[in-house]
């Protein structure tokens, strides 16, 4: 069995991740395998390859904002 989406995050809080979906129920993601990680989303996506051929999602692992702080959109 493959780690859950779950997993992978609280095993790699406040990075992005770059997993290979390998169970999702519609479009979210529920299992899959880490294929990398970093702080910073730039140096973790000119490392992973994306293709067509593969599922893969880019998250980032934590709170989107960090406490105290506010977003307008």
């Amino acid at each position: 069995m493959m780690p859950s989406i779950e997993e992978l995050k609280q095993q790699h809080a406040g990075e992005w991740l770059a997993v290979e979906v390998t169970r999702a129920d519609q479009s979210t993601p529920l299992e899959g395998v880490l294929l990398d990680h970093d702080r910073n989303r730039r140096d973790l996506l000119e490392r992973v390859q994306l293709s067509r051929e593969k599922d893969i999602a880019i998250f980032f692992a934590g709170p989107p904002l960090k406490e105290g702080y506010a977003a307008l959109f």
